[in-house]
């Protein structure tokens, strides 16, 4: 399953919660999806961007489709791992 748009978004895909991606639906929730990424970066110290190895057409069929999700970073501590699970529930 493939998903087509009648127009062409500019959306940062590697950013953006699958639900935002399907359904064109921007919550409190998406944005919480969106730091949880940039969390990601933070705590893999920038070293690769987020699903490396990915186009964008990847990452939104993987996410989507196959409930793709970041692996979790090898730096981080109990306080940080605490927000990173509550941003990726």
């Amino acid at each position: 399953m493939f998903i087509y748009f009648l127009i062409k978004l500019e959306l940062p895909w590697r950013w953006t919660a699958p639900e935002a991606i399907t359904k064109q639906k921007f919550t409190p929730a998406s944005d919480i999806w969106s730091f949880g990424i940039t969390l990601w970066e933070i705590f893999t110290l920038c070293s690769q961007v987020p699903y490396v190895g990915l186009n964008n057409t990847e990452v939104v069929e993987q996410v989507t489709h196959y409930g793709l999700r970041l692996p979790k970073p090898d730096y981080t501590g109990t306080t940080s791992e605490n927000l990173e699970v509550c941003a990726f529930e």
